[in-house]
């Protein structure tokens, strides 16, 4: 399931995913933003912002216009197995993304770690680093 899809057409695919869990389907899943805790906790997040505003339709390529070039190359580098299998297409071609290179996206990694105020979990930080030994499997 992509994200696009269920923006594009929430009652479908919410109810692909409430089935897919075993759960009775409720159109009200769709009110999610009208709970007080869940417009305190958008408050409190930036990133959670729009967690206020409901299911936004249109809501989608902001990372053209929020990322830089090398930032979306990185993404596409690592996530490129990903999203060919759910039907994305890449900004770049797999020749441009092959010059990534591991050192870049080290750089990259080290200020993200650096900048983010929180400490990720244990299971966060185990998933990323079983990520990073997959992809160097597979690319060599």
């Amino acid at each position: 399931m992509r994200y696009e899809d269920l923006i594009t057409d929430p009652d479908r695919y919410l109810a692909e995913i409430v089935e897919f869990l075993g759960l009775p389907y409720d159109s009200n899943i769709k009110n999610f933003y009208k709970d007080e805790l869940t417009r305190k906790n958008a408050s409190n997040i930036t990133a959670w912002n729009n967690l206020s505003k409901g299911i936004i339709k249109d809501n989608k390529n902001k990372y053209l216009k929020e990322l830089t070039e090398q930032e979306i190359k990185i993404i596409e580098k690592i996530c490129y197995f990903e999203m060919k299998f759910l039907g994305y297409e890449t900004q770049y071609s797999k020749n441009e993304l092959d010059k990534v290179g591991e050192d870049e996206i080290e750089l990259l990694n080290k200020y993200e770690m650096e900048s983010i105020p929180y400490n990720r979990s244990k299971g966060v930080k185990q998933n990323m680093e079983a990520k990073k030994i997959f992809y160097q499997k597979i690319l060599q």
